[in-house]
C-alpha cells in the first residue's frame, strides 16, 4: 500500500514538472486598426462690433435679492421617531451602540442635549418643533 502511494506521488510530481516546464506558445500581439483621419470644421468669422456697441459701457446685469434664510421649524404636534433595535439578547452590544449613535446624532442636529422622558424616550427641540425619539427592543 505504501508503495502505491509513492508511485502516485511521483506521478503527480512528474505531471506538475512537465506542466511547469512545458513550452507554451506565446500569442502574437495584435495591432490596433488605424483610426480614420477626421477633419476639423472651418472656423466662423467673428462679426465686427459697430460704433454704438463699442461706445456703450457694459452695465452689470441686475440680480435678484438673496433669498431669506430658512425660517425656524414650527409644528403643531410633536414629531415621533421610532428606533427599533436589539437591546437584549445576543446582539445587545450592537443595539446599544446604535441607540447611543442615533441619540448623539440627534443632539448634534438639534444643537442641544435632549431631555429623557422615561421608558426609553427622549425629546429634542428643533426651533419651535419638538421631536420625540422612542426606542424599543426587538427582543431578537
Amino acid at each position: 500500500m505504501k508503495r502505491l502511494y509513492t508511485v502516485i506521488a511521483l506521478l503527480l510530481v512528474a505531471t506538475m514538472l512537465l506542466a511547469a516546464c512545458g513550452g507554451g506558445s506565446t500569442p502574437e500581439p495584435t495591432t490596433a486598426p488605424e483610426p480614420a483621419p477626421t477633419t476639423a470644421p472651418e472656423p466662423t468669422a467673428v462679426p465686427e462690433p459697430t460704433a454704438t456697441e463699442a461706445a456703450a459701457p457694459a452695465e452689470p446685469a441686475a440680480t435678484e435679492a438673496p433669498a431669506e434664510a430658512m425660517g425656524a421649524f414650527t409644528c403643531d404636534a410633536p414629531i415621533k421617531i421610532g428606533l427599533i433595535t436589539d437591546l437584549t439578547g445576543g446582539l445587545a452590544i450592537y443595539g446599544t451602540m446604535a441607540q447611543r449613535s442615533f441619540l448623539l446624532g440627534m443632539e448634534y442636529a438639534s444643537g442641544a442635549a435632549g431631555e429623557e422622558m422615561g421608558d426609553n424616550a427622549w425629546s429634542y427641540k428643533f426651533g419651535d418643533c419638538e421631536v420625540q425619539v422612542l426606542v424599543r427592543d426587538d427582543k431578537g
